[in-house]
């Protein structure tokens, strides 16, 4: 793997260990509900803008082959342009979503599947 195709991993990697450090630390140190639905809130609304700013991925298997044929082949690669700018311009994005999945993910196992394991094993009061 080239240097260049794997730095966005290390971002990734770096801004999740940031975010979930970041997460446990304030609800730690809050000890109270407000930044569970401040964080989940702001998660929401950045889902919600990747989503709507990238029209539902609805152009995402575009091709010039498979587009209506009314348009002419400039209109086609100006769609197909316009998609990949719209990709290009909400990546950031990505870099926040990815690790508040994961949060989320930790969130739910810790306080859900976790108490329930051990009340089915025996284990805690």
């Amino acid at each position: 793997m080239k240097r260049r195709q794997f730095i966005p991993y290390l971002w990734l990697l770096l801004s999740t260990v940031v975010i979930f450090g970041l997460y446990l630390v304030l609800t730690l140190a809050m000890e109270s509900l407000v930044f569970f639905f401040v964080y989940y809130g702001v998660m929401t609304a950045l889902l919600l803008y990747y989503v709507i700013y990238n029209r539902g991925f609805s152009r995402h298997s575009l091709t010039l082959e498979n587009m209506p044929p009314h348009l002419s082949v400039e209109e086609k690669q100006a769609v197909l342009a316009e998609r990949d700018l719209r990709k290009a311009r909400s990546k950031w994005a990505i870099y926040i979503l990815f690790p508040g999945i994961l949060t989320l993910l930790y969130d739910c196992v810790t306080l859900f599947i976790l108490p329930n394991l051990q009340g089915l094993f025996g284990g805690g009061a």
